[in-house]
């Protein structure tokens, strides 16, 4: 009976989650390990949250993609944290003076310079 454990990735569905599982195999000619990941469709009965690590073993199919049965929640991830949500900056309207101490090192900031010294001679 083939067993695997992996991270969950996805759990949206009632009684499904999504296991990622790593494997490495050596390239036949560079002779590098290589890392290669699989999604397995997974069915549980228990709770298991995104980042969960988990055991499973093959079962008989349950549906069109589950063969797969979670045996055991090995590892639960540590609690971090809450992050700071960011919020989108405003767009400002930028008068002359500071388009002029715009930095130069893009090249928006220095064709919007250019324009501006354009318009003033221009004028002239």
């Amino acid at each position: 009976m083939k067993a695997f454990q992996g991270i969950v990735k996805s759990a949206k569905n009632a009684n499904t989650a999504i296991v990622e599982v790593e494997r490495f195999h050596v390239h036949p000619l560079y002779e590098k390990r290589v890392k290669r990941t699989k999604g397995y469709a997974v069915h549980t009965e228990s709770v298991v949250a995104v980042g969960d690590t988990v055991k499973f073993i093959e079962c008989p199919p349950i549906s069109k993609t589950k063969r797969w049965k979670v045996v055991e929640v090995v590892k639960k991830p540590l609690k971090t944290k809450a992050r700071k949500v960011v919020e989108p900056m405003k767009e400002e309207v930028k008068s002359e003076t500071q388009v002029e101490r715009a930095s130069t090192s893009t090249g928006r900031a220095k064709n919007e310079k250019r324009i501006k010294v354009s318009k003033k001679k221009g004028a002239k």
